[in-house]
């Protein structure tokens, strides 16, 4: 269920990541089809749309972006105003894509997503619907998140004694990809039955090490999916007790080098994937 204040605003290391995966694969990309327009889906806070995909994109070429969030799509519009560009709600998981805004503004020649369809309880449809809002000859770029144990450090919080009657829910807020230790090919799977020709699909590594303990916890936050369905007056305790949690579970680690330094490091992977619709 959506909160008022929820929307995904990237990392640093997420930008970071997205701008070398898109640097790879950009020169893979065809530009000679029907459509003049691209999808973003889940595009959060709309920093990743406007700063790594439209400066990219051809000059003719216009960017729907599209988001569950009612407040991210209301936010990204107040921040970013440009003439190719355009904000609307979408589930892509709906079973009626044919009966949106965003159906109708199609189809599109690529529909990317970023760090947010592992969220997704119907994969499959999503998949199948992004298939559907393709042209013929159009393609998608997917980056999601890969379950990792720290996702099972927030769900053994949320499912605590102390959090469990604000998360009485806690188990639709995990990725569908949880508790499977075959990512890569449930995604491929997911992408041939949808109809897609995969061109790549494989799990990358991402290792985050910084010397700002600010900026390891904006990491683990932005990687809480329980974090905004939780009241604002105690929203930084349960973020706290997260954050004990990984450190203690060794699903993100400290490591002191002096008196006065401290390294935080963050591991986890993500699914880079690639496909055409013949």
């Amino acid at each position: 269920m959506e909160k008022a204040d929820s929307f995904a605003t990237p990392t640093t290391v997420q930008r970071q990541f997205l701008s070398a995966v898109l640097d790879r694969l950009w020169p893979k990309l065809e530009w000679q089809v029907a459509s003049s327009a691209v999808l973003d889906v889940g595009c959060g806070s709309g920093d990743v749309t406007v700063l790594q995909l439209l400066p990219r994109l051809p000059v003719d070429v216009r960017v729907v972006a599209a988001d569950l969030s009612d407040s991210a799509i209301a936010h990204a519009a107040s921040r970013f105003v440009e003439p190719r560009l355009l904000f609307l709600k979408l589930h892509i998981g709906t079973r009626r894509i044919q009966n949106t805004a965003v159906w109708r503004l199609g189809p599109y020649s690529k529909v990317f997503s970023f760090f947010s369809l592992q969220w997704e309880q119907r994969q499959r449809r999503a998949i199948k619907n992004i298939n559907k809002l393709l042209c013929s000859g159009g393609e998608t770029v997917l980056v999601l998140m890969s379950p990792t144990g720290l996702f099972g450090t927030y769900a053994n919080v949320a499912k605590s004694a102390k959090w469990s009657s604000y998360l009485k829910d806690y188990q639709q807020f995990l990725s569908p990809y949880q508790l499977s230790d075959k990512l890569q090919d449930d995604l491929n799977i997911h992408l041939q039955q949808a109809g897609l020709s995969v061109k790549t699909c494989n799990e990358q590594e991402i290792v985050y090490v910084t010397e700002k303990e600010s900026c390891a916890k904006e990491t683990l936050a932005a990687m809480n999916p329980f974090l905004t369905c939780i009241p604002r007056d105690v929203r930084a305790t349960f973020q706290r007790d997260c954050e004990e949690a990984a450190f203690k579970g060794g699903a993100a680690i400290a490591r002191n080098l002096s008196k006065n330094r401290t390294t935080y490091t963050l591991t986890y992977n993500a699914l880079v994937a690639h496909a055409l619709k013949a």
